[in-house]
Protein backbone atom coordinates (compact mmCIF):
# COMPACT_ATOMS: atom_id res chain seq x y z
CA UNK A 1 0.00 0.00 0.00
CA UNK A 2 1.36 3.28 -1.06
CA UNK A 3 0.52 7.11 -0.55
CA UNK A 4 1.27 9.83 -2.79
CA UNK A 5 1.92 13.38 -1.69
CA UNK A 6 1.65 15.74 -4.71
CA UNK A 7 2.62 18.39 -3.35
CA UNK A 8 6.08 17.34 -2.15
CA UNK A 9 6.41 14.12 -4.18
CA UNK A 10 6.97 12.21 -1.75
CA UNK A 11 6.03 8.78 -1.47
CA UNK A 12 5.14 6.73 1.32
CA UNK A 13 4.94 2.83 1.65
CA UNK A 14 3.10 1.01 4.20
CA UNK A 15 3.06 -2.84 5.18
CA UNK A 16 0.66 -4.01 7.60
CA UNK A 17 0.81 -7.30 8.61
CA UNK A 18 -2.37 -8.66 10.70
CA UNK A 19 -1.61 -11.84 12.90
CA UNK A 20 -4.83 -13.76 14.02
CA UNK A 21 -6.65 -13.74 16.82
CA UNK A 22 -5.91 -16.01 19.27
CA UNK A 23 -7.61 -15.34 22.82
CA UNK A 24 -10.27 -12.96 23.50
CA UNK A 25 -11.08 -11.57 27.16
CA UNK A 26 -14.26 -10.19 27.83
CA UNK A 27 -14.35 -6.88 30.51
CA UNK A 28 -16.81 -5.94 32.09
CA UNK A 29 -16.86 -2.54 34.73
CA UNK A 30 -18.61 -4.55 37.03
CA UNK A 31 -17.92 -8.26 38.64
CA UNK A 32 -20.91 -9.36 37.82
CA UNK A 33 -23.67 -9.11 35.46
CA UNK A 34 -27.27 -8.95 36.73
CA UNK A 35 -29.97 -10.79 34.23
CA UNK A 36 -32.16 -8.07 32.68
CA UNK A 37 -29.85 -5.47 32.83
CA UNK A 38 -27.38 -4.19 30.40
CA UNK A 39 -23.66 -3.65 30.95
CA UNK A 40 -21.06 -2.44 28.64
CA UNK A 41 -18.59 -5.16 27.62
CA UNK A 42 -14.68 -4.70 25.97
CA UNK A 43 -13.76 -7.13 23.93
CA UNK A 44 -9.64 -7.37 23.79
CA UNK A 45 -7.95 -9.80 21.67
CA UNK A 46 -4.88 -11.48 21.95
CA UNK A 47 -2.19 -13.30 19.03
CA UNK A 48 -0.69 -16.30 19.73
CA UNK A 49 2.53 -14.26 21.56
CA UNK A 50 0.44 -12.70 23.94
CA UNK A 51 0.58 -9.36 21.94
CA UNK A 52 -2.82 -7.01 22.64
CA UNK A 53 -4.41 -5.91 19.24
CA UNK A 54 -4.82 -2.29 19.14
CA UNK A 55 -8.01 -2.26 18.26
CA UNK A 56 -10.90 -5.00 16.63
CA UNK A 57 -13.24 -2.86 15.31
CA UNK A 58 -15.20 -4.20 12.14
CA UNK A 59 -14.53 -7.49 13.50
CA UNK A 60 -17.78 -9.43 13.50
CA UNK A 61 -18.50 -12.25 16.02
CA UNK A 62 -20.99 -14.74 16.73
CA UNK A 63 -21.73 -15.66 20.18
CA UNK A 64 -22.61 -18.79 20.80
CA UNK A 65 -23.03 -21.01 24.24
CA UNK A 66 -22.02 -24.61 24.19
CA UNK A 67 -22.99 -27.41 26.82
CA UNK A 68 -20.58 -27.03 29.61
CA UNK A 69 -20.13 -27.70 33.17
CA UNK A 70 -19.98 -24.18 34.63
CA UNK A 71 -20.90 -21.74 32.20
CA UNK A 72 -22.19 -19.32 35.21
CA UNK A 73 -21.22 -18.84 38.92
CA UNK A 74 -24.79 -17.86 40.51
CA UNK A 75 -24.13 -15.73 43.74
CA UNK A 76 -27.31 -15.86 46.64
CA UNK A 77 -27.56 -12.59 48.78
CA UNK A 78 -29.67 -11.88 51.23
CA UNK A 79 -31.80 -8.85 51.19
CA UNK A 80 -32.76 -7.14 54.75
CA UNK A 81 -35.79 -5.08 54.54
CA UNK A 82 -36.30 -2.40 56.97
Amino acid sequence: MGFFFEETGDVLKVEAKIAEISKIEIITKSRTLDVGEMQSLEIVGYDKNGNMFSTLEGIKFEWAISKCDKVLDLISIKVKIS
